[in-house]
């Protein structure tokens, strides 16, 4: 499409995602799975054939950089990056809102809003970009004019975002995660299906889960040394969180929850599992397996959507 001129030579705007970070088994660069797939040769002719006049977007969230390959083939092409603002700039982001919106508001208001809004992804963003869900600036930019008009003349406060903004969403996933490392894995399914049916989505789900296996793994390695301690070593924005994660540890290790992440993760980059849904959900059913739970039993989901198998 982006190669053939437009009807009445108009030009034509395509917007096209994750043509070269090859999303679904591309081959990678070496054998290192966690390199970034190589652009194959299809996506890279494309670049070559863009008819005067066509504008190409390739939105590429997956990639820090753009391949050298790419550059080749395409000297002058422009490239556009940007991150959303996370932690204290994102503070500082809703500050400006409120002050746009003729009010103020506190940093504990601010804290406390985004702590409802996006708990556990707004101060940094995972180390898969795959599974990062940014906080949507959008919604927030809305939050903070009703916050701002409820509360005038005075500036926002936290009871007001206690009293305005709900929560329920958000606050479930936290027992489904409680459920699920806590090996009751029968108990976590089902709250599993009250986070999607309020809203929520698999990759953010998906992100916590792996977030929680990440840091449960060193914590349960270091015998001996404070959950604190390993929390500031590990460079977590907020170490008490450890206290959390080290109390499940007790009942029911993560450790073992490691290799099926680990699986997980490869199978979705090889494309064997083509979505985060499936790779949620294949470490689902291995905690099932392992406790003894009966997949056709307990997990009431679609068939797993593999390729070539």
């Amino acid at each position: 499409m982006v190669g053939t001129p437009a009807f009445l030579g108009m030009g034509r705007l395509l917007i096209v995602d994750d043509l070269f970070a090859g999303k679904r088994g591309s081959k990678a660069v070496d054998s290192d799975d966690e390199k970034v797939p190589a652009p194959s040769k299809d996506a890279l002719g494309i670049l070559a054939t863009v008819a005067p006049g066509n504008a190409l977007i390739i939105s590429e969230p997956s990639l820090s950089s753009v391949p050298a390959a790419v550059k080749k083939i395409a000297p002058d092409i422009q490239i556009r990056s940007g991150f959303p603002p996370r932690g204290r700039e994102l503070v500082s982001w809703v500050t400006s809102e409120a002050t746009a919106a003729g009010s103020s508001i506190d940093d504990t208001a601010v804290t406390s809003l985004l702590n409802v809004l996006f708990p556990g992804t707004w101060q940094q963003a995972p180390s898969n970009p795959r599974y990062d869900v940014p906080p949507d600036l959008d919604r927030l930019q809305q939050e903070v004019r009703k916050l701002v008009a409820f509360a005038h003349p005075r500036s926002v406060s936290r009871d007001d975002v206690s009293a305005m903004v709900q929560s329920s969403t958000q606050d479930q996933l936290f027992p489904f995660l409680g459920a699920l490392f806590g090996g009751h894995v029968d108990e976590a399914v089902r709250m599993l299906r009250q986070v999607l049916d309020n809203g929520d989505d698999h990759f953010r789900v998906l992100a916590q889960v792996m977030q929680q296996i990440e840091l449960a793994a060193p914590l349960e390695a270091a015998s001996g040394a404070s959950p604190e301690t390993v929390g500031r070593d590990l460079a977590v924005p907020n170490p008490k969180r450890m206290h959390a994660i080290e109390r499940s540890s007790r009942s029911h290790p993560a450790t073992p929850m490691l290799v099926s992440a680990l699986q997980a993760d490869r199978d979705q980059k090889r494309g064997r599992l083509r979505n985060a849904e499936d790779a949620l959900l294949a470490i689902m059913l291995s905690q099932g397996s392992k406790n003894g739970t009966s997949a056709n039993h307990q997990f009431r989901f679609p068939v797993f959507r593999y390729r070539n198998s």
